[in-house]
């Protein structure tokens, strides 16, 4: 076995290592492959719920895990459990809600559960969306139990201005964030003090390994945590600025296949 200076690959998924048409790039796949010869742990990423994530199992040659929901859940890959979880409070959830809508009128609401989400009937949702298990009012949404994920999504603001505006009224009651900067604003929110880099630790932790240990790619502000985290993190070109701004080394792009292109750089040093 090739004896290398790191012992664990954590990467986003979308704007990093898939390409823009949601593809995993043929260099992509070959580096994961190297890397598993060479004894590393692959770890997805992402803030794509655990429904998305078939996407990746065409890697089935690479033992993996996905953190997924922004580290809400993390899932072993080889036979799809469920190795931690973070539910967040409903009472909370309806408090938030209640006051994003008295800020935001036109805001309406996504929930994430542990095996299924539902929307408010005004969602706009992209073609990759199956469609809901159920759509009603927030309220009524909250009241299943199991919630991993709060989504918040407003036309009448884009995704940044809605985060400034929003996060002083959350606080510290959800942690926010957001892994897609359009002109409908949409931001993702968990329970208090859960990140990818939080669940990465836990991971890590199961896993025998240390942070410093870890080479870790991303492209959006959800992904900042898990990139100080690793011994060494890059961001993507065309990263948003906020990992720029932070000193993260800046890669190629997702259609360049950039991380595989990485990897295969670190492998060969």
């Amino acid at each position: 076995m090739i004896m290398v200076g790191f012992d664990v690959i954590a990467t986003d998924l979308d704007g990093t290592f898939l390409s823009s048409d949601r593809r995993i790039p043929e260099l992509n796949a070959q580096a994961l492959q190297q890397a598993h010869a060479a004894g590393i742990k692959v770890i997805y990423a992402t803030g794509r719920p655990r429904r998305w994530l078939p996407v990746i199992t065409g890697l089935t040659d690479v033992p993996s895990w996905a953190v997924t929901a922004n580290g809400a859940v993390t899932i072993d890959m080889s036979d799809g459990s469920v190795v931690f979880s973070h539910t967040a409070d409903p009472t909370t959830l309806r408090s938030v809600c209640q006051q994003v809508r008295e800020a935001c009128p036109e805001a309406r609401f996504v929930v994430e559960y542990l095996d299924g989400w539902s929307a408010e009937p005004q969602i706009s949702v992209g073609e990759s969306w199956t469609p809901p298990d159920n759509t009603a009012d927030i309220d009524i949404l909250l009241t299943r139990e199991g919630i991993v994920k709060l989504l918040v999504q407003d036309p009448s603001h884009p995704t940044k201005q809605l985060f400034g505006l929003l996060s002083p009224i959350i606080g510290d009651r959800l942690e926010v964030t957001y892994s897609h900067d359009g002109p409908t604003g949409l931001l993702e929110m968990t329970a208090p003090g859960v990140s990818k880099a939080g669940a990465l630790l836990d991971l890590l932790g199961e896993l025998g390994t240390a942070p410093e240990r870890m080479v870790a790619f991303g492209d959006m502000p959800n992904d900042l945590a898990m990139l100080r985290l690793a011994g060494r993190g890059f961001a993507m070109a065309g990263a948003d600025p906020v990992l720029v701004e932070a000193g993260i080394p800046v890669i190629g792009s997702n259609d360049d296949a950039a991380v595989g292109a990485k990897i295969l750089e670190l492998l060969a040093e």
